[in-house]
């Protein structure tokens, strides 16, 4: 086979004629204005090496950043995950309603609640009132269990402050579709299952963080 490009090239660019290397001369380490013109090879100096800054890792990051940062944190986690579980609910709680009482209007529902089983009146509050409390529920201890996990700094006490500031904002919702009176009952039964849920999910968290530490391998030796 023949000669690659690249062994033709080299080939070429051989010692020029009429230039004799005195001993000892290093022909790399000359300068550029002093090395020697070779016919058919451009002889050029290396452009400069930069030097890209190390990033810092996330997991540093993480553990600089305050245990109040990852409250607010816990707080949108939870909402984020709350919002599209509170619709399938809502939807799921419309399902059982149109299944059970039909398409009824406003002013026969109530007759025709207090003509359903037992059963019915069971889902009926399970699709209308229980469905969107364990899907808040949920999302809380979701919460929580992520803060627990990675939060650097936090634990289960910020999980759990995370749960009540969720539960203030969902009982300021509900200002906007009923009363006062609602939305301070709901915030009754929102707070206590917000912190509790969250606070557990900070817990369950903080031990699998903790167990994945106890897993790493060991820093290799210094040399």
């Amino acid at each position: 086979m023949g000669a690659s490009p690249a062994g033709a090239a080299s080939s070429r660019c051989g010692t020029p004629e009429g230039v004799e290397h005195p001993e000892g001369w290093d022909f790399a380490a000359s300068s550029p204005d002093r090395l020697p013109s070779v016919t058919g090879c451009t002889l050029g100096s290396m452009p400069p090496i930069r030097r890209l800054p190390v990033l810092q890792s996330a997991s540093t990051a993480d553990d600089d950043r305050p245990a109040w940062h990852w409250v607010v944190i816990g707080f949108l986690f939870a909402f984020s995950i709350w919002a599209p579980l509170a619709m399938l609910a809502s939807w799921g709680g419309g399902q059982i309603v149109r299944r059970i009482l039909g398409d009824l209007p406003a002013d026969e529902l109530g007759l025709e609640l207090a003509q359903a089983s037992s059963v019915d009146r069971f889902w009926l509050w399970f699709g209308l009132t229980g469905a969107p409390i364990v899907a808040y529920t949920f999302s809380c201890w979701a919460a929580g269990a992520l803060v627990g996990r990675f939060g650097g700094k936090a634990g289960p006490k910020e999980a759990a402050v995370a749960g009540g500031l969720a539960a203030l904002a969902g009982a300021g919702l509900t200002l906007f579709r009923a009363s006062a009176a609602t939305s301070t009952a709901s915030l009754l039964i929102l707070v206590p299952l917000g912190v509790g849920g969250a606070w557990l999910g900070g817990r369950m968290g903080w031990r699998l963080r903790t167990a994945s530490v106890r897993r790493s391998p060991p820093d290799p030796p210094q040399k």
